[in-house]
């Protein structure tokens, strides 16, 4: 699929349906937040770091006491998937980052990144696929 050319373009493919959101992280936010876009139909790609999350959730289980499996699975019928594997996020049409944000302790105000995890470097995602061949220049 082309990307679309101009925002109207956009909002079309939105309004048909025809886009794929990622979302990163499937956590309390995360997670709620795929039923709901799987909900309306769009296909939801999940990706986390934890591998049992995704393990659980293909299984069509959750792990967060308020989702049932039904809610799994009426999303995975609409095409949800749960991935650790971040180079699925490159056919998605908009990535959308539900990650802890670290807070000081007192005042409870962002904090910088101090995880371990937050160190890494970040893995890339690779391009979105494109109509056009890529330069030589």
């Amino acid at each position: 699929m082309t990307p679309p050319a101009t925002l109207a373009d956009w909002l079309t493919l939105v309004d048909r349906r025809e886009t794929h959101i990622a979302i990163i992280g499937l956590g309390y936010v995360g997670l709620p937040l795929a039923l709901l876009f799987s909900e309306a139909r769009f296909r939801v790609t999940g990706f986390d770091i934890d591998p049992t999350k995704v393990d659980t959730l293909n299984a069509g289980r959750s792990y967060i006491h308020r989702i049932e499996p039904e809610h799994i699975a009426a999303a995975q019928a609409s095409g949800f998937q749960a991935t650790t594997d971040i180079t699925k996020l490159h056919a998605a049409d908009a990535i959308l980052i539900c990650v802890p944000t670290p807070l000081k302790p007192s005042p409870r105000t962002p904090a910088p990144a101090s995880s371990s995890s937050s160190k890494a470097p970040p893995t890339p995602v690779p391009p979105k696929r494109s109509s056009s061949p890529p330069s030589n220049a």
